[in-house]
Formats: C-alpha cells, sequence, structure tokens
C-alpha cells in the first residue's frame, strides 16, 4: 500500500492518507461502455470484477478523485468508476476534453467499503490511442 499523505493523530498515529488505485489499457479507447481496463498483465476486467478494497475496521475509506491519461493528438473520453458491478457514472468519472490528462475532484465523494471491488468502465471515447491510465483516489480517515 502506498501513503501518499498522512495526517498525524494527537495519538501519534495516521489518522488520513490517500491510496491510488489505477488501471491500464494499451491502445486506443473502445466504443461507449467498454470493460477494456486491466490491473497489472493485460487482462480486461469484466463489469463485476475489480480490485478488492481493505479498509481497517477503525477507518472510514471513500473515492475522492479520478484522474486519467489518454493516449491521442486531441483525445476525448469519460471514464468512470464501477463499484461493486455498479457503474457510478458522474458521482465518480473523469472527463478528457480534447485534451491528454485530466483530473476530477469529486463534489460528494463515493463510500467504499472493506471488501468492496473497484473497476472502470469507458463510456465514451474519440481520438484516443494508447497507453492510457485512469486512477481513482482513495481517501482512508478516521
Amino acid at each position: 500500500m502506498t501513503y501518499l499523505s498522512g495526517c498525524s493523530s494527537p495519538g501519534g498515529g495516521i489518522s488520513e492518507y490517500l491510496v491510488a488505485i489505477w488501471a491500464e489499457e494499451n491502445s486506443a479507447l473502445g466504443a461507449a461502455n467498454q470493460y477494456e481496463w486491466a490491473f497489472g498483465n493485460g487482462a480486461n476486467t469484466p463489469a463485476a470484477g475489480g480490485v478488492v478494497i481493505y479498509v481497517p475496521g477503525d477507518f472510514s475509506c471513500e473515492i475522492v478523485a479520478m484522474s486519467a491519461h489518454i493516449g491521442g493528438g486531441t483525445p476525448s473520453a469519460t471514464i468512470e468508476a464501477v463499484l461493486n458491478g455498479t457503474p457510478q457514472g458522474a458521482a465518480a468519472n473523469v472527463v478528457l476534453s480534447s485534451t491528454a490528462d485530466s483530473v476530477n475532484e469529486l463534489g460528494t465523494p463515493v463510500a467504499v467499503s472493506s471488501g468492496d471491488r473497484i473497476g472502470f468502465r469507458t463510456t465514451s471515447s474519440s481520438g484516443t490511442a494508447g497507453p492510457c491510465t485512469v486512477t481513482a483516489w482513495l481517501r482512508y480517515y478516521q
């Protein structure tokens, strides 16, 4: 687990930290509603698949932002988080409009529980090329 930032609690332990969960697509993004994102060795993650999240019993967890890098001259794409097989739509997505990089800090974070699965789905794309990456930023806090 990568601790990207941490804040000390009065007792001296970490009370908040961020973790990045990312996936990749090595070629142009597909048509609408594609589960084409892979974790590691290139196997596309199915709709109800994803990375199983662990949340310690004394912490809460939520998706607070999404980011993406898409190859191509002037790519456009929308990519959303999929939580336990349920696409999150605008509640947890990142939109690229004629730019290779984008960050979306979510207005309302999406709660994540221990044992939940996080994956990704491309909802639209045009003018893209590989490699592409998408990231969900998780905030753990006490």
